[in-house]
């Protein structure tokens, strides 16, 4: 990643990823002098999402996905900054593995294992 990626909030990758997002949210909306709603409607979220994680609510996946591009970060970052990913960013030999048997697969055949992987935590 450029260094100077997050320079425009004043951020650097170094620091952002042991910040708690609740922190980075309230770091932007400071630094982009905005409100709740108003960074809920970028990341087309629902203002009282916004508000729960800020008070110190998890978010999923996918609020995170709508989250990074707004917040101008990574999602991988914001997933880890959220706890959805570990804070090391060394992988195991096992997410290795599956990274590169990932990696090969074509576009459909990807869809179709996220979907499987969907289904299998839904198991829980």
């Amino acid at each position: 990643m450029p260094s100077n990626y997050l320079k425009p909030w004043g951020m650097n990758p170094e620091n952002t990823m042991d910040r708690p997002l609740k922190d980075i949210i309230t770091s932007t909306l400071d630094r982009q002098n905005i409100s709740i709603r108003e960074l809920a409607r970028r990341a087309n979220l629902a203002h009282p999402t916004i508000s729960n994680i800020i008070n110190g609510a998890a978010p999923t996946y996918e609020v995170c996905a709508k989250l990074a591009p707004v917040l101008n970060l990574p999602l991988e970052i914001v997933l880890r900054s959220a706890g959805l990913l570990p804070a090391t960013e060394k992988l195991t030999p096992d997410q290795q593995h599956m990274l590169y048997l990932y990696n090969s697969l074509g576009t459909d055949q990807r869809k179709y294992v996220l979907k499987f992987m969907q289904a299998l935590k839904d198991e829980k």
